[in-house]
């Protein structure tokens, strides 16, 4: 239980790091913040049981795909 709301609190910081990352020449904070954040909150989140593991994994999993297509675009993976 405590598990799958710290994933889903790891989760709201990691789509607050990429809202700030979302401007322009500040795609590098992907690397920094949101990717290990929501990689942190998915790990945390598929190891809870109860209602909060789904909506942390889906949160994470956003967070995860948006930021690797920033950096895709941005030129930030190479």
């Amino acid at each position: 239980m405590i598990a799958g709301v710290l994933g889903l609190l790891f989760g709201l910081a990691a789509v607050l790091a990429l809202v700030v990352s979302l401007i322009p020449f500040l795609g590098w904070l992907n690397w920094i913040t949101s990717l290990p954040l929501a990689f942190v909150g998915l790990i945390l989140s598929r190891f809870s049981r109860g209602g909060w593991k789904t909506l942390g994994t889906l949160i994470n999993v956003a967070v995860i795909i948006v930021a690797l297509l920033r950096l895709l675009l941005g030129g930030g993976v190479i």
